[in-house]
């Protein structure tokens, strides 16, 4: 008989394939990325609990942080092309121009974050 020893959790996952690219972590950038990429005024950003509040705002946006189990711990910047939940079970529909979705990753990739790693498609498991 087996006995299960640690923490259960009825969370779901969900499975996705996203198109971006690999960012180094700076705090300093989440600020930027509000006020300038998500156009959120200075007023309305709450320094004291940035971490948090970055966190709650990006997921409403079309481009975000797509952290997951399976990037290994990189951070990984851009948009959710395809998802796979546990109460859906297929893969949802989209329509998207590859060569458009590179290019505007591109000019936020020069504008927000100066850098230059290469665009990438990812595929990865995380909570939902």
């Amino acid at each position: 008989m087996k006995i299960r020893r640690n923490f259960v959790s009825n969370s779901s996952t969900c499975s996705f394939v996203a198109i971006g690219f690999e960012v180094p972590v700076n705090r300093k950038r989440e600020e930027k990325i509000l006020k300038d990429l998500y156009n959120i005024s200075e007023e309305e950003i709450d320094k004291e609990n940035i971490e948090d509040f970055f966190n709650d705002i990006q997921w409403e946006q079309e481009y975000q942080f797509l952290n997951s189990d399976d990037t290994n711990g990189k951070n990984i910047f851009g948009t959710e092309i395809a998802r796979i939940d546990d109460d859906y079970g297929g893969f949802s529909e989209i329509e998207l121009d590859l060569v458009e979705e590179t290019n505007k990753l591109e000019k936020i990739r020069g504008e927000m974050f100066e850098i230059n790693s290469n665009i990438k498609l990812y595929a990865g498991i995380r909570m939902c």
